[in-house]
């Protein structure tokens, strides 16, 4: 298939997954429009070229009444979607990834603000008092520790998670399985005898000496895999963990 035509396919599919997640159907996406039901099913088929021009994708997403930003997303989840967001598909996968606070009636706390780049020292105050957040927990982990994490930096970006997203995170030690290639965690690392903690957001790559934590990002400050012993004094000890798996990504759109 040439190349234009496959983008048109990715673009198309990306449109009717989002419109069905929006539960708007064809006729009521094509009435927003003023198009045809025939004309917008053309553009969802992938049969139609202007879908390539960001223009006519902004009208698509005014219509719906989301942001261009979560059309990208829908093609990223897409199998062939850009490689550079595919980890995105991995995020995703079993379950939806939320662009905006989940209607549900059910709040999971904010339990830390998790630094992207580097270590953040971690505020157990929020710990003590935490703030909590409209979003469900995800029903195939519901026997175990869920939570939220504010995202902070830049280090991930290239897996769609931005500077003051929510992540929804499992507690890793809850879910029965080790860590794997690929997953997108939260790691804990204590200081200080187990009194400071710092926490930091990789994906991870597991390897025959380790966990490598890996960032993902656009910003050349963050092209090596995060040295775990960056911050500590020459003799100092710490105690390092995968306290969560990332589940979701939660965006706060203005």
């Amino acid at each position: 298939m040439p190349e234009d035509e496959a983008e048109q396919l990715l673009w198309g599919k990306a449109v009717a997954s989002l419109r069905s997640s929006l539960d708007l159907t064809q006729p009521q996406l094509a009435d927003r429009l003023d198009w045809t039901v025939q004309n917008l099913g053309l553009y969802e088929r992938g049969k139609r070229q202007g879908i390539l021009r960001r223009a006519i994708r902004k009208k698509i997403t005014d219509a719906m009444g989301v942001s261009p930003e979560e059309l990208d997303l829908a093609r990223a989840n897409l199998p062939g979607g850009s490689p550079a967001r595919q980890p995105a598909t991995e995020l995703a996968s079993g379950g939806r990834t939320f662009l905006h606070p989940a209607p549900s009636g059910q709040l999971l706390p904010i339990r830390d603000r998790a630094q992207a780049g580097a270590w953040l020292a971690a505020d157990d105050f929020i710990q003590d008092y935490p703030r909590r957040y409209p979003a469900a927990k995800d029903p195939r982990y519901l026997h175990a520790d869920q939570w939220l994490t504010e995202v902070v930096g830049d280090s991930v970006d290239q897996l769609r998670i931005f500077n003051g997203d929510f992540v929804h995170c499992v507690e890793m030690a809850g879910i029965g399985r080790p860590v794997a290639t690929g997953d997108i965690v939260e790691v804990e690392r204590f200081r200080a005898g187990g009194h400071e903690r710092e926490l930091t957001l990789k994906q991870a790559e597991v390897t025959g000496g380790g966990i490598i934590l890996w960032p993902r990002s656009s910003n050349r400050r963050w092209t090596e895999p995060l040295e775990l012993r960056h911050g500590l004094a020459e003799n100092e000890e710490a105690e390092i963990r995968v306290r969560g798996l990332v589940l979701h990504v939660i965006r706060q759109l203005s």
